[in-house]
């Protein structure tokens, strides 16, 4: 399986996140929509200022 990129997303925010939920993220729609990025496809997170990833599937 080969992982491409298909958009990309910069400066924006992670608009809810489950604490209880490990991993949880939600994303703006429309800047999904915008950039390609389809539901449920998985995604890289890069946190500015501490240089952690993730990689999830927003919900």
């Amino acid at each position: 399986m080969r992982k491409l990129v298909a958009g990309k997303l910069h400066g924006i925010y992670v608009t809810e996140a489950n604490l209880n939920y490990h991993g949880s993220i939600t994303l703006d729609p429309d800047h999904c929509e915008e950039a390609g990025i389809l539901p449920m496809e998985f995604v890289e997170i890069w946190n500015k200022n501490s240089g952690a990833r993730i990689s999830r599937h927003p919900g």
